[in-house]
């Protein structure tokens, strides 16, 4: 209901004092991207992007404005867009 704006909670964003210059909290990166939280995560388990884990073990990923570009140009890519690289590089040889 709240992603579909039924809510009547209104989500109210504090500054942290775990938050860096140019970190964010892994959700308000992958909405500010326009990505979902899975995708984002799923690339942080794969070492794609620069995080670390804060005191209550929510993830903080570093991110400027380069690096929002970088994501979002990766998010835009088709699926397997990676696994088929390898293999036309392969037949390229």
């Amino acid at each position: 209901m709240r992603r579909l704006g039924l809510s009547r909670r209104q989500e109210v964003r504090r500054p942290s004092d775990e938050l860096g210059k140019q970190e964010w909290w892994l959700a308000d990166l992958a909405k500010e991207s326009g990505m979902s939280k899975n995708t984002l995560y799923n690339w942080v388990r794969r070492g794609w992007v620069r995080c670390r884990q804060g005191e209550r073990g929510r993830w903080i990923v570093w991110a400027d404005e380069a690096e929002i570009e970088r994501l979002g140009e990766l998010h835009r890519r088709p699926t397997g867009y990676y696994t088929r690289q390898k293999w036309i590089r392969g037949y390229q040889t």
